[in-house]
């Protein structure tokens, strides 16, 4: 569920598992990546930090159980 989470909003996973520190930073990075898409870079830090949301959301979920 957490991983569905951050797929839909990054970071929301990261809330749903107990982190709102982290989830809220993870949502700051992906609209400073999409700010910085005017710059070309922007385009790989959005996706890298989408994909990390998702990944680290599912881990710490599954650290839990």
């Amino acid at each position: 569920m957490a991983a569905l989470l951050s797929l839909i909003i990054p970071g929301l996973g990261q809330v749903y598992a107990g982190d709102l520190y982290k989830g809220l930073a993870l949502f700051a990075a992906l609209v400073v990546s999409l700010c910085l898409i005017a710059l070309i870079i922007g385009f790989f830090t959005f996706f890298a930090t989408w994909i990390f949301a998702v990944s680290d959301a599912y881990k710490m979920v599954k650290k839990t159980k």
